[in-house]
């Protein structure tokens, strides 16, 4: 029998200011270059797809964990990876008082439930978002304008410091960064700018051969206002992202097709199609 384990985080607000998911209006939107959505605008709806139920499966809690935000399993589903924001100075046995350093914890994952390994800062950074590359070396965690990139092998290894788990650190001209997808080849992270209406694209499979740097920047996806939630197809053919709002004055969301390929060379120009989402 198949074991899914379903780990459930608690914790207030779904925006990377972490207080409400208001879109953030950008002080000035002459500048703006959103995609603008097509077809018919829709009104919110309850309507949903039918699916088959899931059976067999074990949910579990991690607990103790102040302000959780991300989370990414492993491919075998034995371990799951937890983004940690700020402590507020409230102080966590584990970290320590005071701190408002972003941390990550790992969890093993079992029939029985989850157990906790260890619980790292990785800097000043608040991680957010998380995703794991496909071969499982690396995990990227959302941060301040782009991601940090960190071994799981490193984090594994009881005897390597929380401080030297990151290889490496993408960065853009955005603000916000709250989600991050991989490719499924595992070469390339996108990362949501919440603050800027954009998606920003990051070579990793550069990165990793000759170090991060500027030039791991491959450029901008144009989006609608607070773009968050992202999810690559199941072929890696497509990037499917949502925005909270067509425009800063608008409360009707939109959902953004990305050809992933041309994304990766030419992201300004790889929107395929952008709609109403209701």
């Amino acid at each position: 029998m198949t074991i899914v384990s379903v780990l459930l985080l608690s914790a207030c607000g779904a925006s990377s200011t972490g207080t409400d998911s208001t879109p953030s209006t950008p002080s000035t939107t002459t500048d703006l270059q959103l995609a603008k959505p097509v077809g018919q605008q829709v009104g919110c709806s309850t309507a949903t797809a039918s699916a088959p139920g899931l059976h067999g499966v074990n949910t579990h809690s991690a607990v103790n964990l102040l302000m959780p935000f991300g989370v990414a399993f492993s491919s075998d589903g034995s371990r799951a990876f937890v983004a940690v924001l700020t402590n507020q100075g409230v102080g966590q046995p584990s970290i320590g008082p005071g701190h408002a350093d972003g941390a990550i914890g790992e969890y093993e994952a079992t029939p029985a439930g989850l157990t906790s390994e260890r619980l790292g800062t990785i800097g000043s950074q608040e991680p957010l978002g998380l995703s794991l590359t496909p071969d499982g070396r690396y995990l990227v965690a959302a941060e301040g304008s782009g991601a940090a990139v960190l071994s799981v092998a490193r984090i594994e290894n009881t005897k390597v410091p929380s401080s030297q788990w990151a290889v490496g650190t993408f960065s853009s001209r955005g603000q916000g960064a709250i989600e991050a997808a991989v490719s499924a080849d595992g070469r390339f992270v996108f990362v949501s700018l919440e603050d800027s209406n954009e998606l920003a694209v990051f070579n990793l499979g550069r990165a990793a051969r000759l170090g991060f740097g500027r030039s791991d920047l491959v450029g901008y996806v144009p989006m609608g206002v607070a773009p968050v939630g992202m999810a690559i197809s199941a072929d890696g053919r497509y990037l499917f992202a949502t925005s909270e709002a067509d425009s800063p004055t608008s409360t009707e969301g939109t959902l953004t097709t990305i050809d992933l390929r041309r994304a990766e060379e030419d992201p300004s120009r790889s929107v395929v199609s952008t709609v109403w989402a209701g």
